[in-house]
């Protein structure tokens, strides 16, 4: 018999708290980012007026990524507003309109994963499954 898994939940708030999210159980890894896209679509974000920092210190977009399953929305998402850095981009970085507070990114072709920016972790998230190989 298989044992029902009890996820534990991760709040992500945007800066003012006004959008809530859930991520269940340990994400599948926590990255940083340096690709141009993402230097380039940070700097835009970060310059809207009342956005908070996201990203590092050394420029760098540190990401933790979730099986899109494991997403649960609270509260707040009329304000979620989309983000393209072209028309033609697949990428999609979503922000908090109530304070131009960057949430998470996701892309147009259905990747089972979901990107959250570190910053909008209310605590820090629940480290990644630790791999070994024999």
């Amino acid at each position: 018999m298989i044992s029902s898994m009890r996820l534990v939940g991760t709040s992500i708030r945007c800066a003012c708290g006004a959008v809530g999210i859930e991520a269940l159980g340990r994400p599948i890894v926590g990255v940083v980012c340096y690709c141009d896209d993402c230097q380039t679509a940070g700097q835009r974000i970060e310059r809207m007026p009342g956005a908070s920092p996201f990203r590092g210190n050394d420029g760098g977009t540190p990401l933790i990524v979730y099986r899109r399953d494991r997403i649960r929305d609270l509260h707040g998402r009329d304000h979620l507003q989309q983000m393209k850095q072209l028309n033609s981009s697949a990428t999609n970085r979503w922000v908090a309109r109530c304070c131009n507070g960057a949430m998470m990114m996701d892309f147009d072709d259905g990747k089972h994963w979901v990107d959250i920016y570190q910053a909008r972790f209310e605590s820090d998230p629940p480290p990644p499954p630790v791999s070994s190989s024999d």
